[in-house]
């Protein structure tokens, strides 16, 4: 079906989702009014993503599914607001001369949630296990570990092959801790379903489709920094309209998703909420499969850079509220470099030239040009139908590429549709299959220097567009030989020059996040630099003097007041379609 010329493919526009979104709401308003009775305190988060059993193999996104496996497994050191390392599961720790050998000595009293207790053993079976079974972070990230010793039930030694001097960050506080008596024998990670850890919260209750129940762990080992909650609902709300809808009405205390630009202002205003804005490290980009011809081709993929205006999509999809995208990729603020390409300037004359160098010419005077073999050519942007202003930037992309004489479809489908045929499984030996995408990396990507190579090498675990280049490649190397903190810059600075031009993907924007939640149902969101509020951090806190960890916030849950809402709008798109008919 075509729409003003975007294809919605069968299944996923607006209009043949709201009546599943109702009665996902319908169950909604009394499962989790059920569930929250007489709890002391409980917070309601919104989610508009399902993120499977929330394991560590189970999770689908890196935002918003990680924050909260976070949530639920530890990681020896963590990240504190300003990101920085700083120990957490880990009382203490000694690294030798060479930095080859890290003795790390646990805390005592660390538990699982369900009471086993957490020793070095599972330290070391954890990092054994997912150097085994790679997914998302952990395989990459304990790349470098040659071993893993257990003198004490308290003791963890790790030894390396070569010094890594990202090691506090990366793996120490990335790679969670995962209990051995469960995990042990497993051969397919992705089947568990038992997300016992030993984190803050622990996830009691699981309702596909409808919602996730945590509660806090009575047991947490941190002397200073306990669970802030006790209970929190996370209900299922994939539309972001709704989502907004039940932040005013309250009936969720915080949504995950991203406060549109034209929405900041309405959300500010209403009375009961409060809007956290800062600048993210999240990357929307036009991904380009550079492993089908004609994006094979360098000048090609040049053609269609000289036909975006990244700063018009930031002025008009934003409204403002976005950094420039840069084509080396980087974000402009991260801490390893000082400075990034500047954004390419839209000329349509000179990709028209480009691509009349190729053979792409039209023949038959219809404003669109064949191919180098005198046939017709049609290049397809897909794009979650589910996000907004993916969808509107791929419009307006589509047009400029029209502009210059390519025939080009937007087709606007399912989320899991569109990973399923960029990033298959997360695994790119996986091949991929589209043309071009609107695609975004989670703010993690941004963060750790060493993703630059998994994005840009040839052999990169999140090269999703299949580019190669041995330049590239080269620089990305180095970038792993590294071996002093400080080095990082002039190297990824390097990188960030030698990728300019050569085009892999079209880097957008990296947006100003904006979040919105009720303070007099929790006050202490900690905005992350570059992440946001959705973080472990913002759901600690110190230990109430005489008054042990939880305080009394009231019970509140998911009332049918969300459902009138949603009616109302299922009822404003059923008009608008009567309308157009």
């Amino acid at each position: 079906m075509t729409q003003g010329g975007l294809e919605m493919v069968r299944g996923s526009a607006r209009g043949k989702r709201w009546v599943g979104l109702v009665m996902m709401l319908i169950l909604l308003a009394g499962i989790a009014t059920a569930a929250s009775a007489a709890e002391p305190s409980q917070l309601r988060i919104g989610i508009h993503t399902e993120e499977g059993w929330m394991t560590p193999y189970s999770y689908v996104t890196g935002y918003p599914g990680l924050p909260f496996v976070r949530m639920i497994y530890d990681t020896l050191f963590i990240m504190n607001a300003e990101r920085t390392p700083v120990p957490w599961m880990v009382r203490e720790y000694s690294t030798s001369e060479d930095g080859l050998t890290w003795t790390l000595k646990l805390h005592e009293g660390i538990e699982f949630h369900d009471g086993t207790p957490l020793t070095s053993a599972d330290v070391a079976f954890s990092y054994t296990f997912m150097t085994l079974h790679g997914h998302g972070p952990w395989q990459r990230s304990l790349r470098g570990i040659r071993s893993v010793e257990t003198p004490d039930p308290l003791t963890v030694v790790i030894h390396l092959e070569r010094v890594l001097p990202l090691f506090k960050q990366v793996p120490l506080a990335e790679v969670v801790i995962i209990p051995a008596h469960i995990w042990e024998g497993v051969t397919d990670p992705k089947t568990i379903t038992d997300a016992t850890g030993s984190g803050p919260y622990r996830l009691l209750e699981y309702v596909s489709g409808q919602f996730y129940r945590l509660e806090a762990h009575p047991n947490y080992f941190h002397a200073e920094q306990v669970p802030s909650v006790a209970s929190i609902i996370v209900p299922f709300i994939p539309d972001a309209t709704t989502m907004f809808m039940a932040l005013k009405a309250g009936e969720i205390d915080m949504g995950t998703r991203d406060v549109p630009p034209e929405m900041v202002a309405d959300l500010a205003g209403t009375a009961g909420l409060k809007v956290d804005r800062g600048p993210s490290y999240v990357s929307t980009l036009l991904a380009i499969n550079n492993g089908r011809p004609p994006f094979d081709q360098v000048d090609f993929r040049r053609a269609l850079e000289l036909a975006v205006d990244v700063q018009y999509l930031v002025d008009i999809i934003r409204l403002g509220q976005a950094t420039v995208g840069s084509p080396g990729f980087v974000h402009p603020m991260s801490p390893w470099v000082a400075a990034v390409p500047a954004a390419v300037k839209q000329d349509f004359a000179a990709a028209a030239g480009l691509l009349e160098g190729l053979g792409f010419v039209d023949r038959n005077a219809d404003g669109l040009r064949e191919d180098p073999q005198g046939n017709s050519f049609q290049q397809t942007i897909i794009t979650s139908a589910e996000r907004p202003e993916r969808v509107r930037a791929a419009q307006i992309i589509a047009d400029w590429f029209k502009q210059i004489g390519l025939n080009t479809v937007v087709q606007a489908m399912e989320h899991t549709t569109v990973a399923a045929r960029v990033w298959p499984d997360f695994d790119v030996t996986k091949g991929r299959d589209y043309d071009l995408a609107v695609w975004g990396w989670s703010a993690g990507v941004q963060e750790n220097p060493l993703n630059l190579w998994e994005v840009l090498h040839t052999k990169g675990t999140l090269n999703v567009g299949a580019f190669s280049d041995p330049a590239v490649d080269a620089v990305a190397e180095r970038l792993r030989e590294v071996t002093a903190r400080d080095d990082f810059r002039p190297v990824a600075e390097e990188l960030a020059r030698t990728t300019a031009g050569k085009v892999p993907f079209i880097t957008l924007w990296y947006p100003d996040n904006s979040y919105a939640y009720r303070p007099e149902a929790h006050d202490g969101w900690v905005y992350v630099r570059g992440l946001g509020i959705l973080d472990k951090l913002s759901l600690l806190g110190p230990v109430p003097a005489g008054a042990g960890p939880l305080g009394p916030v009231g019970a509140r849950s998911l009332p049918w007041i969300v459902l009138a809402v949603v009616l109302a709008g299922a009822g404003i798109v059923v008009a608008r379609r009567k309308r157009r008919s």
